[in-house]
């Protein structure tokens, strides 16, 4: 696991060791990796590619909809 990022802008910063899980990882083997990234996100790559970001606040926030009756409703 690792990507460094860089960028000419102020607003950017270098990031190491960021998770870079793959779109087939279960969440549970993701979830320490985020947990313990400074940067609380996981660049997913398949192929070598950029497929997406999951980022520890996407994590709670569907955590918290499936804990609610609401998805039950709308499964339905």
């Amino acid at each position: 696991m690792g990507v460094k990022a860089s960028c000419s802008s102020k607003r950017c910063r270098v990031l190491e060791d960021v998770p870079t899980p793959s779109p087939d990882d279960p969440l549970t083997d993701v979830l320490p990796a985020l947990e313990s990234s400074p940067a609380h996100r996981a660049v997913v790559v398949a192929d070598g590619l950029v497929v997406g970001v999951v980022t520890s606040s996407d994590v709670s926030r569907v955590t918290s909809w499936l804990a609610s009756a609401g998805w039950r409703k709308r499964a339905l």
